[in-house]
């Protein structure tokens, strides 16, 4: 257990351990103080050893880690109490040569500088070489000082053989303890109040071993000297008890590459004591004392030598951090360079379309503020809105791929069209924008012309040709209107360009401002008429021609608001873009079918509701029709499903296949499918071949007229005719309102119609009564007013 994560018990209790140990020493000094001088190196040798138990105790109980420091530092300072028993038996017996005591005394030194180097984590590398030329300067200063102070003196005092030899080998290794110390005091991090003990046990030893020095030459005459060993066991002592002994251990090297102004301070000083006390002990040295000038010139030499070559470093420092400066300025060059191109990257990313390159939303609009500011200056502007008609198909068909790949082709081919200074945008999905710089309302006009007319072009995608139509909005920029105006109106006229048959250029007009506002208007009365009860469905029968019985009735939804009755031509659309169409689809459903019930039970009646495509791609439609014929109890059989071609046509390729399967599923539980309006799509036949169809109706524009202008609508209402009987489908006319019509029909062999000549649209009270065999519903001129039963649907 470390220090770190000894139990807070531990540390708590380190106070009164630390108490009684400051008292063992104060008892002890007073003892060494009062005692006679015979038993005074007795005490001294106690001391050291309660300072050495003081260690043990804590390293056993703050287990610092790593402990190999403490551990040296212990065993020195047994090597030191050892020493003074020695010392104290020699004194005792009256010996006066120490010369084994303080041999065995030189073997702690290497001891405690082992120590100490083990307490500092060293770095790899140059930094530990800086620590240890920083300290070697100071102590190079400090050798001067021991020379003058110490061994010449020594010399000078006749210090002869093995005395001399373990003196100055004593300040040696003194000197290397000092060097270890100063190292520990300039690179350690941690300051804690076991380092601040530990600093000064050592300083307490070196000033011993001075003072020694100095006893052993009779400058000092009282062995007083020799308390400063005793200080350093007891300093160590109370520095192992501390708490913070665990973490003054492992500390982390760190070294200044250039000296701080502190450390050069220190430099200063002792190189000018250590020169000075060097020049002063050469000018003092005897002429035949060669060696002594041997020794102060090494010491003046490897102080010279040390602070050059910590110069040198320092020079070498400043040298690197200034090539490294020059490498920082030319990489930060570079990534100023780099960082204006990515800038620009970015910018041109933020303002451009990534799959076509062309400007996006944004930049149109910049460019759009910048056209209309400036829009007196001689310049009439222009706007085209582009949309491509049933670009859905191709991703549907060939897959995304394919699709982009195909709006690229059409962002070249705008390009080639326009001039330099006009603006090409795309502005998401397949909706593109042109902003022509200069231009007229003819010019606008033309330009979209020829944009259409381009874009009919085949498109060569993939190795496939592919075909795309456009619609266009256009919109003169008169500098009336912002930009978030000018996008709006020409959005209202690019609309009206798809209301009006697509492929085709619609300039924006202001009424279509307002019809757009109304179909908002619309819009929002639709979403709560279920609510308000403002929906109803009118019947209209479907007869024989041969009886003019009635054998099925069509269901119309009327809607009548507060402000009056709204045209289905008006909000059927309306609902259809706006998805309101399901919700209110699936009311009509189970509405006709709750109605039908009693008609179809008593008369045999069938019922026909019209569906929408956007109900159609519900995946849930096919069970929202079987849990309707459910909970209204109308069987299968009597309900027709009325779905548009060109609806089917606009879902796409994919949701067709998609819709054919919802519609095959339905036929399997005996619901019939017709399709309306048939003839008015360019697909008709194809899309019998898959459609899971059983009945045709024919549309009320190939109905023939008895006036006989209309020769090619009767041949066309007799190829239906015949298409029906050779693909073996019930075929039904619409829109007959003569009887002339009637009759026509039924010569081309005809049997079902339905029409104003029979009767019109009835609430399902009138429906009722006219099945029932009221005259109510029956049109004033019918040739043959509906009756019930007889035919078949």
């Amino acid at each position: 257990m470390s220090g770190s994560d000894a139990p807070e018990s531990y540390n708590a209790a380190w106070r009164p351990l630390m108490s009684w140990y400051l008292l063992a020493v104060a008892v002890l000094g007073a003892g060494v103080t009062v005692s006679p001088a015979r038993y005074t190196g007795a005490l001294y040798t106690v001391v050291e050893f309660v300072g050495l138990a003081a260690v043990l105790v804590g390293l056993r109980r703050y287990r610092p880690e790593p402990s190999l420091a403490w551990r040296l530092l212990a065993v020195a300072l047994v090597v030191s109490g050892v020493t003074h028993v020695i010392w104290w038996q020699l004194k005792v017996h009256g010996v006066t040569d120490k010369l084994v005591g303080d041999a065995l005394a030189l073997l702690s030194n290497p001891l405690m500088a082992l120590g100490l180097a083990a307490l500092v984590r060293q770095r790899q590398g140059r930094s530990r070489w800086e620590g240890l030329l920083d300290a070697g300067v100071v102590s190079a200063g400090l050798a001067a000082v021991a020379w003058v102070l110490f061994v010449q003196r020594g010399l000078h005092h006749q210090m002869q053989g093995a005395q001399l030899g373990v003196t100055v080998t004593r300040l040696l290794l003194d000197l290397v303890v000092l060097v270890m110390a100063v190292r520990l005091l300039l690179t350690a991090r941690v300051r804690t109040a076991a380092f601040a003990l530990l600093l000064a046990a050592f300083g307490a030893l070196l000033a011993a071993d001075g003072a020694t020095l100095l006893h052993v030459q009779d400058i000092y005459g009282h062995p007083a000297a020799h308390t400063g060993w005793h200080l350093w066991g007891l300093l160590l002592g109370a520095a192992a008890l501390h708490p913070s002994m665990a973490r003054t251990t492992g500390l982390s090297e760190h070294n200044e590459a250039v000296p701080t102004r502190g450390r050069l301070a220190m430099f200063t000083v002792s190189a000018f004591v250590g020169s000075v006390l060097t020049v002063y002990a050469a000018a003092n040295t005897d002429d035949g004392h060669w060696i002594e000038l041997l020794i102060v010139a090494a010491i003046a030499a490897s102080l010279s030598v040390l602070a050059i070559v910590r110069l040198s470093m320092v020079a070498a420092v400043a040298h690197r951090r200034a090539t490294d400066l020059d490498g920082h300025a030319v990489r930060l060059g570079q990534a100023l360079e780099e960082q204006a191109a990515l800038q620009r990257q970015l910018s041109h990313r933020a303002l451009h379309d990534p799959l076509t390159g062309l400007a996006n939303r944004m930049l149109l609009q910049e460019r759009l503020d910048r056209a209309l500011a400036g829009r007196g200056a001689g310049n009439a502007p222009g706007l085209l809105l582009l949309d491509l008609d049933r670009f859905k198909d191709v991703n549907d068909t060939y897959g995304h791929p394919v699709g982009d790949e195909l709006l690229i082709h059409v962002a070249q081919r705008l390009h080639h069209h326009v001039a330099a200074s006009d603006t090409v945008a795309r502005l998401g999905g397949d909706e593109f924008a042109v902003l022509l710089a200069d231009t007229t309302a003819v010019g606008l006009a033309s330009t979209g012309g020829r944009i259409v007319e381009a874009l009919q072009a085949p498109f060569v995608v993939s190795g496939r040709e592919l075909y795309v139509t456009t619609s266009v909005g256009v919109l003169p920029l008169d500098g009336t209107t912002g930009a978030a105006e000018a996008l709006r109106d020409a959005d209202l006229a690019l609309y009206a360009a798809k209301g009006a048959g697509k492929n085709c250029v619609v300039a924006y007009e202001p009424r279509m401002r307002a019809d757009r506002l109304n179909l908002t208007r619309l819009a929002a009365g639709l979403r709560h008429a279920i609510g308000r009860r403002e929906l109803a469905l009118h019947y209209q029968p479907v007869v024989e021609l041969a009886s003019g019985a009635v054998i099925g009735v069509e269901a119309l939804l009327r809607w009548t608001p507060e402000t009056g009755a709204v045209p289905p031509t008006t909000f059927i659309p309306i609902a259809e873009e706006t998805g309101l169409i399901v919700p209110i689809g699936t009311w009509v459903l189970q509405q006709a079918c709750r109605d039908a019930v009693s008609w179809h039970r008593y008369h045999d009646t069938v019922l026909t509701v019209n569906v929408s495509a956007r109900q159609l791609r519900e995946p849930d439609f096919p069970q929202t029709v079987l849990d309707t014929l459910r909970d209204s109890g109308l069987p299968p059989s009597a309900l027709i499903l009325e779905i548009t071609e060109t609806a089917l046509l606009a879902v796409g390729a994919v949701e067709t296949r998609r819709v054919i399967a919802r519609l095959e599923e339905l036929r399997r539980h005996g619901i019939r499918i017709a399709v309306d309006d048939f003839g008015t799509g360019y697909s008709s036949l194809s899309y019998l071949r898959h459609l899971p169809v059983d009945i045709l109706k024919i549309d009320r524009a190939f109905t023939p007229d008895s006036d006989g202008d209309s020769a090619e609508n009767a041949a066309f209402t007799r190829a239906i005719l015949q298409l029906g009987r050779t693909l073996d489908l019930n075929t039904i006319a619409e829109g007959v309102e003569t009887a002339g019509q009637a009759r026509l029909l039924q010569e081309m062999e005809c049997q079902l119609a339905q029409g104003y000549h029979f009767a019109r649209p009835m609430p399902a009270t009138a429906l009722a009564q006219l099945l029932a065999g009221s005259p109510a519903g029956t049109s004033p001129g019918s040739a043959h007013p509906p009756t019930v039963g007889a035919g078949t649907l």
